[in-house]
C-alpha cells in the first residue's frame, strides 16, 4: 500500500499520469497547443450554443429549477443551474447536432467530454483562461489515451467510456487536487463509465445525445466521492477497458504525455453529421461544383468506402439522429438543401419527400480495398449516375477538417458566427470569438460567458431532435 490507509496499490504508469497532470503549468504548453486549445473551446462552444435550440434539451432547461449561485446552461434564456446540471445539458447540447470534433487517429471526441466541465466549475471559482485552456488539454490528453489504447470487444460509441476519467482530470486539474485524489478520482471515475451501445445512434436513440453530458456529470461525481473517501480499483483502466469491455494496452499510457500533445491531431467538422460520411459528401460537394448539376439530375449514386463508413448506409432514417449516422441521408440532403448544416438534418428536411427520394437512390458498400488504418486514410470513391446520360466520379482521402488539413481558423470563426450569432446577435458572437481565441488573456471565464449570456434571440431556430 501506498498514500493514505487503505488506499489502492496503483501501477507506477497511473501514478506517472497523476504526477504529469499535478505538474502540469500553462507556461509548460507550447504555443501551437494553446492555439489548437482555443480553436476547440470556439468550435465546441458554438456547438454547445446552437444544440441548445433543440427541442429536447429545451424541454430539459424547462424542468429544471434555477439556482442564482452556480453555473449558466449556455443557451437563452441563460439560466444558472446546479454545476452537475449545467454540465449535462451543456453536454446534450454539444453533441446532439454533431458538430462537435474529436480526436482523429482514435474514437473520442475529447473536447466536449471535458468542456462543459471545465467550463461550469470555472465561472463558479472565477478560474483564468489559462486554467480552463490547461485543464481541457489534460483531459483531452487522458481521453486520446485511453482510446488508443483499447480495443472494445463490442461496438461501443465513446462518449460513455473514456469520457468519464477525461472529464474528472479536467475538474481535478480546475480544482488543484493533489496527485493523490487525482489518483482516486480518475479510479472512481472508472467504475461511472456508461455501456453505450452504437445501435443507439444508427437506430436514432436519442438517448445516444445524453451520454457526452451524463459522462461529465460522472467525473465530477467522482472527483466528489474520492474527495470523500471512496476508492476505486488499483488498476482502473486495466478492468473497465480491458477485461471488461475489450483489451487494453497500457504501455503507452504515459509514455512521450505531451509530445505531441492529443490536442494537436483534432479535427473539426464541416458538416453536421457523423464523421464516417464527411469524406463522401466532400467528393460530392466537389463533383456538383465541377460538372454543375442538380438533385433532379441524379438518376442514382454509389458509394464505395471502408468498412467501418459503409455501416451508415440506412436510406429510410427515422429519426434527426438517425440521419445523422446515414450516408445516403446526408448526401442527398446536401444536394436537396444546397448544404449539410443543422437544418438540413431537421424533422422538415426529414420529411421533405425530395430528400427521402434521393437517399433511396444512394447505395453504400464497402470497397476491402479501401478498409484499412482509419488513423491514416478514410477514403471514399462516389459514382454519380445523371439524367442526361452522364456518368460521373470522385475521390477523396481524408475528411474536411482533419488535422492534416485543417479548417483555417477564418473559417471556424465564421462557423461560430453562423451558428451563434442568430442566436444572440451578430456583434456579440464575433465580440465573443475574438475573446476565445485571445481566451489565456482572460483573467475569469465568467466575464466572457456573461458577454456570451447578454444577447438576446434572434430568429428562431428549428433544430428539434
Amino acid at each position: 500500500m501506498t498514500g493514505n490507509l487503505g488506499a489502492p496499490a496503483y501501477p507506477e504508469y497511473l501514478r506517472r499520469i497523476a504526477r504529469l497532470i499535478v505538474d502540469a503549468r500553462f507556461s509548460s504548453l507550447p504555443k501551437d497547443v494553446v492555439d489548437q486549445a482555443k480553436r476547440i473551446v470556439l468550435d465546441d462552444l458554438a456547438a454547445i450554443v446552437a444544440g441548445g435550440e433543440d427541442a429536447t434539451v429545451r424541454s430539459l432547461l424547462a424542468a429544471i429549477k434555477p439556482s442564482q449561485a452556480e453555473a449558466r446552461v449556455l443557451a437563452p434564456p441563460w439560466p444558472r443551474v446546479s454545476i452537475a446540471d449545467a454540465v449535462l445539458l451543456n453536454g446534450i447540447a454539444g453533441t446532439t447536432l454533431e458538430l462537435d470534433g474529436g480526436y482523429r487517429p482514435a474514437p473520442a471526441h475529447a473536447g466536449i467530454y471535458c468542456l462543459p466541465v471545465v467550463l461550469a466549475l470555472g465561472e463558479v471559482g472565477n478560474i483564468s483562461g489559462r486554467e480552463i485552456l490547461v485543464a481541457l488539454v489534460l483531459g483531452y490528453e487522458l481521453a486520446a489515451r485511453l482510446a488508443e489504447g483499447t480495443r472494445l470487444d463490442r461496438l461501443m460509441h465513446p462518449h460513455g467510456l473514456w469520457a468519464v476519467p477525461a472529464a474528472a482530470v479536467s475538474a481535478s486539474k480546475i480544482q488543484n487536487l493533489d496527485s493523490e485524489m487525482v489518483l482516486s478520482a480518475v479510479a472512481v471515475a472508472s467504475a461511472l463509465t456508461v455501456n453505450t451501445s452504437y445501435r443507439c445512434a444508427f437506430e436514432g436513440a436519442s438517448v445516444r445525445n445524453a451520454w457526452a453530458g451524463w459522462s461529465g456529470v460522472a467525473g465530477l461525481t467522482a472527483v466528489r466521492l474520492a474527495q470523500a473517501g471512496m476508492t476505486g480499483l488499483a488498476d482502473p483502466f486495466a478492468e473497465t477497458f480491458g477485461r471488461l469491455l475489450g483489451s487494453f494496452d497500457s504501455s503507452r499510457m504515459a509514455a512521450d504525455w505531451g509530445s505531441p500533445y492529443a490536442v494537436l491531431r483534432h479535427y473539426h467538422k464541416r458538416y453536421a453529421c457523423e464523421g464516417h460520411a464527411h469524406v463522401a459528401l466532400d467528393v460530392v460537394e466537389a463533383l456538383r461544383l465541377a460538372h454543375q448539376f442538380s438533385a433532379e439530375d441524379v438518376v442514382g449514386i454509389d458509394v464505395e468506402t471502408y468498412a467501418t463508413a459503409s455501416r451508415r448506409s440506412v436510406r429510410a432514417p427515422s429519426t434527426p439522429l438517425a440521419a445523422r449516422y446515414s450516408i445516403p441521408f446526408a448526401i442527398a440532403t446536401l444536394l436537396v438543401n444546397g448544404n449539410a448544416s443543422p437544418q438540413s438534418f431537421a424533422p422538415a428536411a426529414l420529411a421533405d419527400p425530395r430528400v427521402r427520394r434521393l437517399a433511396r437512390r444512394i447505395t453504400v458498400r464497402e470497397d476491402p480495398a479501401l478498409t484499412g488504418d482509419e488513423r491514416v486514410r478514410r477514403p471514399a470513391r462516389v459514382r454519380l449516375r445523371l439524367s442526361d446520360g452522364r456518368r460521373i466520379e470522385g475521390m477523396g482521402e481524408n475528411p474536411p477538417g482533419d488535422y492534416r488539413q485543417p479548417t483555417p481558423t477564418v473559417e471556424l470563426v465564421l462557423k461560430f458566427e453562423q451558428l451563434v450569432g442568430p442566436i444572440v446577435g451578430a456583434n456579440i458572437a464575433a465580440s465573443v470569438a475574438r475573446r476565445v481565441l485571445m481566451l489565456d488573456e482572460e483573467p475569469d471565464v465568467s466575464d466572457l460567458l456573461a458577454e456570451l449570456a447578454s444577447g438576446g434571440r434572434g430568429r428562431a431556430l428549428s433544430y428539434e431532435a
